[in-house]
């Protein structure tokens, strides 16, 4: 196999920012719970699906000011961890890499543009597509955010992989018909990744250069 392009997860993928996920995910309750809006095991599914689905159960202008109201708070605490992100070490140089060697590299991510073209202002990146929640109509673990970097990048799916710290990234990656692989920069350990399904975990993507290299890929 010859890796011909490879899918970054954006935050503790690439770069460390310390987004507060409870703090999100209480926000948005704090909003669909002002509506008087019960979502079935919403402590289950990934926040973002949590609203839409609170959406779809509130008709008209009242569905569309709660979601609304719910996305500036989530955009709030985006932007908080934007001002304090840095890069994952040797994030760059891996990527500058892998280009050189003829891959495409995409960053697809659950954050908003606003967001990570602020970061990546910042905090250069090489890279050839980014795909963040405003450009798709499917976010991962859906396998329609995978396949639409695919598209951009002018690869098949199963000649890619998909980097990422999160179980989302790896079922993203599974679901798509791409080699997961995992990396230890966010919460999620080796463990967790590989029962997730990762092929393998690494500790950084630092390390990706080097590893597609020994697998002669």
């Amino acid at each position: 196999m010859r890796a011909a392009g490879i899918l970054f997860d954006f935050d503790h993928t690439l770069v460390d920012s310390p987004i507060d996920f409870v703090a999100m995910r209480q926000g948005v309750y704090d909003v669909i719970d002002r509506y008087g809006v019960a979502v079935p095991d919403r402590d289950r599914h990934l926040i973002l699906e949590v609203l839409e689905q609170a959406v779809a159960m509130v008709p008209g202008e009242t569905s569309r000011a709660m979601r609304e109201e719910a996305e500036r708070g989530v955009l709030e605490v985006e932007l908080t961890a934007a001002r304090q992100a840095c890069e994952v070490a040797g994030a760059a140089s891996s990527l500058a890499r892998l280009r050189a060697e003829g891959r495409g590299v995409a960053i697809i991510t659950r954050n908003c543009r606003q967001v990570v073209e602020g970061v990546l202002a910042q905090l250069p990146l090489p890279y050839d597509v980014l795909l963040t929640r405003d450009d798709v109509s499917d976010l991962k673990p859906h396998p329609g955010h995978a396949w639409a970097a695919c598209t951009a990048l002018g690869v098949a799916p199963a000649e890619a992989l998909l980097v990422g710290d999160f179980r989302a990234d790896i079922e993203c990656a599974l679901a798509a018909g791409m080699v997961p692989i995992g990396v230890t920069t966010g919460s999620a350990d080796a463990a967790a990744l590989y029962a997730a399904g990762a092929l393998a975990v690494l500790p950084s993507v630092a390390a990706l250069p080097d590893w597609l290299r020994q697998q002669g890929w």
